[in-house]
């Protein structure tokens, strides 16, 4: 019996997935600074939410026009740091299957000097993820090199995510950024905007909404935008997340396992090698008793 739990806690080590990623210091740093109105004719999109205090009646709705809606406005310009080959974002197929690395991180600066920044596991996690929502939800992946953002900019915290292209002195010309953290830093105490939404259902389709919004304007790229949501745009985006939702159980499975990814086993496999060991323990006593 012991010879037979021994086996079979070999087959379930075998089984073992979503290992904790080694963090260790980007060895490859680079900061950019981009003048403001360069940076504005290259963000295509920016999904911008309209915040206000519970006591406070909102009374100016957003306005969706480039003289408002960038948000490096009046800031001359905004730097982000690009971390390379030594920090991968793994991107996986609604399978689980892992599929590509994405090598070129974005890691906006949080302010004017203060670009240094080593991700989190959460960090990761939450990247992969919104990769692996973008490639998943078009009619096919994206078969060019793109690369992912992490938005930590404090003046503008409405800012959740945004796509730009064109950037010719970068790697990929082509990029999705999202923001995670409220304020920008990880420290204690930091609002994680995915993670405080509580159910693994609502963090899958809140990610999985900013993802199929962005994929849509990389579908429908519209280099003006005051009209950045035309009809083909919203056409294109209706089709995604209609096709998204139909398969939302396999976005919040890979968003299930993906979190899990401080621990070091597969959940049904524990609780199989559990009870294996129980049921050993039982028959043992029994016998030499």
């Amino acid at each position: 019996m012991l010879l037979l739990f021994f086996i079979l806690f070999t087959l379930t080590d075998a089984r073992f997935i979503w290992h904790e990623p080694k963090l260790k210091a980007p060895e490859e740093f680079k900061v950019l600074n981009v003048p403001e109105q360069i940076f504005r004719t290259k963000t295509l999109d920016t999904y911008t939410v309209l915040e206000a205090a519970a006591n406070k009646v909102v009374t100016e709705l957003f306005n969706h026009s480039t003289s408002t809606l960038d948000p490096y406005k009046g800031s001359g310009a905004t730097s982000f740091a690009m971390l390379g080959s030594d920090s991968p974002i793994p991107v996986y197929d609604l399978d689980g299957k892992h599929i590509k690395n994405i090598n070129d991180v974005y890691v906006e600066c949080y302010d004017i000097d203060d670009c240094s920044y080593q991700l989190t596991k959460t960090d990761i996690a939450y990247l992969s993820l919104y990769a692996s929502f973008i490639d998943s939800s078009g009619f096919q992946p994206i078969t060019e090199p793109y690369s992912i953002g992490l938005i930590r900019g404090k003046n503008t915290q409405s800012l959740m995510g945004m796509y730009t292209e064109g950037f010719t002195v970068t790697q990929n010309h082509k990029a999705f950024w999202i923001r995670l953290w409220k304020g920008g830093k990880t420290s204690d105490g930091a609002e994680h905007l995915y993670n405080e939404l509580g159910t693994d259902v609502a963090k899958a389709v809140a990610l999985l909404e900013l993802a199929v919004h962005e994929r849509s304007h990389y579908d429908v790229p519209v280099f003006d935008s005051d009209s950045g949501h035309c009809s083909s745009f919203q056409v294109n985006y209706n089709s995604l997340i209609q096709r998204s939702y139909k398969r939302l159980h396999a976005y919040e499975h890979l968003l299930t396992h993906e979190l899990r990814g401080s621990y070091s086993y597969y959940f049904p496999w524990f609780i199989f090698v559990t009870t294996i060991t129980l049921l050993a323990i039982v028959v043992f006593i029994i016998a030499f008793s």
